[in-house]
């Protein structure tokens, strides 16, 4: 692909933080040199009334005109959504290309080698955003610069034909409502979310997740690449958390205000968002715009209708950053736990790369979280016990009853970690280390002084 000489038009509206300019335009510049694009030159634009011709006003354009001739620019991205009309106009006025950030995402999605069902959806999501532009994307500058805006998944080129583009249409109109749906029934009626700014670790969270509770072992891992939109490939995700099921969807990953086009064809994900029993927000600490993307992120959950009581934050990555605590305190309005990076770390394999096993910490926090979905979903929990050598008998016991997650010898007998529903642990209250849920060392002082 061409490296097009581009001019980035960031609009600055009610709708956006002015507090947050040079995340907008960074997260804009991120979109653009992902699709290889040649990004010379910004300008932000306030805008307070939409000009029906040209989005901005005419002094407005004419700087835009400085900028394209100064810098040679054949390619112009705005950050918000144009009408077909608009583009047309904007395109005949400046003799360039025009496209917008709702085109750049749709191009990055079709890019990437996602499941079937995505596919379908993000091509239907194309079909959808074309029809209503096909003057603009069908004139000769639209198409002669580059392919952006014009090539579909697996590289298939976008019709141009109004009737074609509406029997693709309809042709995937109901699949993702379907697909969702479907895939939920085999489960039952729990379901849960993993949410967040793409590429803040989600895929890696779900990999955690099926690593240690997944039902189907030949499940198609989730892809951790180093990129935006990183492609989602897992058919089958159901988790296990004592003998009861639970359906793990990963939405895809979101960027600032996500375009209704991917919302409204994503509807049957939206759906299953909206009504999941546990939600999942994954935040990447580490990132010098954080904030940007967490707030960001939650305003795509609440304009969804996610309900706030539902969601639990990961703060992923955490060990890498020294101010956790405060970053945690910024954002107390929900719940939260503190999560390690585990893309350091082999599948099922707790040592590093140098066989030291001090690295627990990663997947205590794992158990700890899995044991707030079992207790918020299912009402069971973790709870870890101490059998004396002389009642080992009783492990034999609990094994029927629950789930065991790990068996460790210890000097004053064997520690277990399970999880069970309230009731089973009641039977064996007395072994019970009574600080709970993923401490392998116990730290119950009565135990200890026995």
């Amino acid at each position: 692909m061409e490296n097009n000489k581009t001019l980035l038009v960031l609009i600055l509206d009610d709708t956006k933080y002015e507090d947050f300019e040079s995340e907008y335009l960074n997260e804009l510049s991120m979109l653009s040199l992902d699709r290889g694009l040649d990004v010379k030159q910004n300008i932000v634009v306030k805008v307070d009334t939409i000009d029906e011709k040209t989005y901005v006003d005419q002094t407005s354009l004419e700087e835009i005109k400085v900028l394209v001739k100064e810098h040679k620019i054949d390619m112009l991205v705005f950050s918000n959504e144009l009408s077909g009309k608009q583009m047309k106009n904007l395109e005949d006025t400046l003799s360039i290309k025009i496209i917008d950030r709702t085109i750049l995402i749709l191009d990055i999605l079709a890019s990437r080698d996602n499941n079937h069902s995505y596919l379908n959806g993000i091509e239907l999501a194309q079909n959808k955003y074309r029809l209503d532009r096909l003057e603009a994307v069908s004139s000769e500058k639209f198409n002669v610069v580059n392919e952006i805006g014009t090539i579909g998944p697996d590289g298939k080129k976008l019709a141009l034909d109004r009737n074609i583009i509406k029997e693709n249409i309809e042709w995937h109109s109901d699949y993702d409502s379907y697909f969702c749906d479907r895939q939920r029934s085999n489960c039952g009626v729990r379901g849960c979310a993993i949410v967040g700014y793409t590429n803040s670790g989600k895929s890696t969270i779900f990999n955690v997740l099926m690593d240690k509770c997944g039902f189907r072992k030949r499940d198609d891992r989730a892809n951790v690449d180093d990129k935006i939109f990183s492609a989602i490939k897992h058919y089958n995700p159901i988790i296990r958390i004592n003998k009861k099921l639970l359906f793990v969807n990963e939405i895809l990953g979101f960027v600032s205000d996500m375009p209704e086009v991917i919302l409204n064809t994503f509807s049957g994900r939206m759906k299953f968002l909206k009504e999941a029993d546990y939600i999942l927000n994954i935040i990447d600490v580490t990132a010098e715009d954080y904030e940007f993307k967490t707030v960001t992120t939650l305003d795509n959950l609440m304009k969804i209708g996610v309900p706030k009581d539902m969601i639990t934050d990961i703060f992923n990555k955490s060990e890498k950053t020294t101010d956790i605590e405060g970053k945690e305190r910024e954002f107390m309005t929900w719940t939260r736990f503190a999560m390690p990076a585990y893309s350091r770390y082999e599948i099922g394999v707790i040592p590093d790369e140098n066989n030291n096993e001090d690295n627990d910490y990663s997947l205590e926090d794992v158990d700890y979280l899995i044991e707030d979905i079992g207790r918020q979903i299912f009402g069971i929990s973790y709870k870890d016990f101490i059998f004396p050598k002389d009642q080992l008998h009783l492990i034999d016991e609990l094994k029927v009853k629950s789930e065991i997650v790990s068996i460790r010898e210890r000097e004053d007998g064997v520690m277990v970690s399970t999880i069970a529903a309230d009731d089973v642990f009641l039977e064996f209250n007395d072994y019970m280390v009574t600080c709970g849920g993923a401490n392998w060392k116990g730290c119950n002082p009565q135990l200890e002084e026995d």
